[in-house]
């Protein structure tokens, strides 16, 4: 893959949605696409359990309550199926998008567990995005203002994460990337494991 990094944190927006509706379309586009991809993992676990699309093979890789425990089995059962047939290559690639999955879990996380809100309500917010002072509505995805954990400061804080439509699509464009990526590993995988 080409993109470098694209889940790190992009600094704090200085600008916002004038209405909340393409936030909410971008929140659905990128959770859907997150879900997609869950799914794709699920295929990879069953693949590595030498059942390709075993439907109870792919639920059980959801039996993991969150990713984290997800992904951990999904490893568990590459480690299993590598010792048994090695390929470097299989297992570097497998890496990979390890390494862009977890990435991307994190934005997961904030934009599920954000909110979407009107930041020109709360002087401190519109501060701390840098938002001009306007009679009109700002809308950005934040995190809930009860999660101090992601608010850096006294009072109401900064908030450390902050999503205006266009940023939530950049990065659902980059999980369309993850899609296929993830499709070509498991056709390799797949003849691979027919070999």
């Amino acid at each position: 893959m080409k993109m470098p990094k694209p889940w790190e944190s992009p600094p704090l927006p200085d600008r916002a949605d004038s209405a909340f509706s393409p936030l909410f379309s971008a929140v659905g586009e990128f959770l859907s696409a997150w879900e997609y991809i869950e799914f794709k993992l699920a295929r990879l676990y069953s693949l590595f359990h030498a059942a390709e699309d075993d439907w109870e093979t792919i639920r059980r890789y959801g039996d993991g309550l969150v990713y984290k425990y997800r992904i951990q089995q999904l490893a568990d059962a590459a480690d299993t199926f590598f010792v048994k047939r090695p390929s470097q290559e299989m297992e570097a690639g497998l890496a990979v998008i390890r390494q862009f999955c977890d990435g991307f879990a994190g934005i997961r996380n904030d934009i599920a567990h954000g909110v979407v809100f009107d930041c020109a309500k709360i002087p401190e917010l519109r501060s701390a995005f840098n938002l001009p002072t306007i009679n009109e509505q700002q809308f950005l995805i934040i995190p809930a203002i009860h999660t101090f954990r992601k608010y850096a400061g006294v009072g109401i804080g900064k908030p450390l994460y902050g999503y205006n439509s266009e940023m939530i699509r950049s990065r659902f464009l980059h999980l369309t990337e993850l899609q296929g990526a993830i499709d070509a590993y498991l056709a390799d995988l797949s003849l691979f494991s027919k070999a």
